[in-house]
């Protein structure tokens, strides 16, 4: 059934039909099953992430995800989540020290909530 939706409830039955000569002998209906189809896939991860170090921030830009139902990123600086619910393809990491090298990573959350591999890790120095 190609035609299904996330969170609706659907309800199947089968038969059998066999024929006979110039006839179809058809089975009873099966009893009824119902199914609720549940998104669990996760989205791709995010990719081109790319760090621009500035005067006192660490800019981050990625492309845009092409997922119909992304909700947000979640940016990762060091293996710590620093940033939950971005919107848009970029962050500013104004939270850094001078002289410090920093790995960052990005991933992607849809509308159900799966949260997508992280990206390839990029490293940052502030100067």
């Amino acid at each position: 059934d190609g035609g299904i939706e996330y969170g609706k409830t659907y309800q199947y039955m089968t038969q059998s039909i066999e024929k006979a000569g110039d006839r179809y002998a058809e089975s009873d209906l099966s009893d009824p099953v119902t199914f609720q189809p549940t998104d669990r896939f996760a989205p791709a991860a995010p990719a081109g992430v790319t760090v621009v170090p500035g005067t006192q921030s660490i800019e981050l830009v990625w492309d845009r995800s092409p997922e119909k139902d992304l909700a947000f990123y979640r940016v990762y600086r060091d293996g710590q989540r620093i940033a939950d619910h971005v919107t848009a393809p970029a962050l500013s990491d104004k939270d850094v020290k001078s002289g410090a090298t920093h790995r960052y990573q990005v991933s992607a959350v849809d509308a159900a909530g799966n949260e997508s591999p992280m990206s390839a890790p990029v490293e940052a120095n502030l100067p």
